[in-house]
């Protein structure tokens, strides 16, 4: 299923959609700076239920739903600097398919986790519906703080 939205810049319509994920779509994502965590493996993220936005032929951002294991799910994301501006589109799309998602994949529980530095994630994570469960200590590969977000139904 696609998802299409139009934006109305300055001087141009960029128009957005949003497609089922495809292996590597994450690879075409021009990543912000500072973020450096390896994507999981195209077979795990096949696993789960995922999509790509698309400016045009950009990819601008991707995510989804990874199985941890029964009943819980890690909420992953990939999101470029072109995606600015578009964040109203994004966050509705997202806020809705969760408890979709959540549905399809029999799950009671996803969770995602951001850098406790990172407050524009931070807000992302509370705008697509999350709530903050913890501060997880020295969690990040770097060695820094990760803040968990929390959807859940039981």
């Amino acid at each position: 299923m696609e998802h299409h939205a139009g934006r109305t810049g300055w001087s141009e319509q960029v128009d957005l959609i949003i497609k089922p994920y495809s292996s590597g779509d994450w690879a075409r994502v021009k990543i912000r700076w500072g973020d450096g965590f390896a994507p999981a493996p195209d077979d795990m993220i096949m696993n789960g239920i995922a999509g790509t936005v698309y400016a045009g032929d950009s990819v601008i951002a991707c995510g989804g739903v990874l199985p941890l294991y029964e009943g819980v799910g890690q909420v992953w994301s990939y999101v470029s600097d072109e995606a600015r501006g578009h964040g109203r589109f994004i966050v509705r799309n997202v806020r809705n398919a969760i408890p979709v998602i959540m549905e399809e994949m029999n799950l009671h529980r996803v969770q995602a986790t951001v850098q406790s530095h990172r407050e524009e994630y931070i807000r992302f994570a509370k705008a697509i519906g999350l709530e903050w469960e913890s501060t997880m200590k020295c969690a990040a590969p770097t060695g820094e703080d990760m803040e968990m977000f929390v959807k859940v139904d039981c």
